[in-house]
């Protein structure tokens, strides 16, 4: 697929206590290549990934809401996303012989995003509402496994050669875990 050329590689990230992305140059030096979209880099993948987690301790059944946002950019694309998302700790899980803790969450927000691409420039914008679900290895310290559901419905507007625009509805799922 498009992310070959990131396949197998290792980053260093910074992660503030709170689960929030602090630093990801490395990231940023990660470049792939999307027919149509042009090049982009690990950093507008990983900007949002991690859910971010409340000041205080949580037990099973706490929920937490919170108001965040990103900027990312790359040669070819710049995005940014507004997010109100409500969390909730649902308890631990084991699995596979791990014990996880297990949040999920809903979001809404804005997200936007320019493309520049040989083809035509791009902008997309509208309102995008999202499902996660986060299991986290407590003892050993790492994510095992994370699996989103998103929908974005808004508008593709198409600014160069020619000026042209039109609803869009994108999904996108994935699933992220630990090998």
């Amino acid at each position: 697929g498009s992310v070959g050329s990131v396949k197998g590689k290792s980053i260093n990230i910074a992660i503030s206590p709170n689960g929030k992305i602090a630093d990801m140059t490395e990231a940023g030096t990660l470049t792939y290549y999307i027919s149509g979209s042009g090049e982009s880099n690990l950093s507008q993948t990983i900007s949002d990934f991690f859910p971010v987690l409340p000041v205080n301790p949580v037990k099973q059944g706490d929920t937490w809401k919170l108001t965040d946002s990103t900027m990312t950019s790359s040669p070819s694309t710049t995005m940014k996303i507004t997010d109100n998302s409500e969390n909730k700790f649902e308890g631990l899980e084991t699995v596979n012989g791990i014990e996880c803790a297990k949040i999920t969450s809903t979001h809404s927000g804005i997200w936007t995003m320019s493309i520049k691409s040989p083809e035509a420039d791009l902008m997309i914008k509208g309102p995008y509402t999202s499902t996660s679900e986060c299991l986290f290895a407590i003892k050993e310290g790492y994510f095992l496994k994370n699996t989103s559901s998103t929908r974005l419905t808004g508008q593709l507007e198409l600014t160069s050669p020619m000026v042209m625009t039109m609803p869009i509805t994108i999904d996108m799922k994935s699933v992220t875990e630990a090998k």
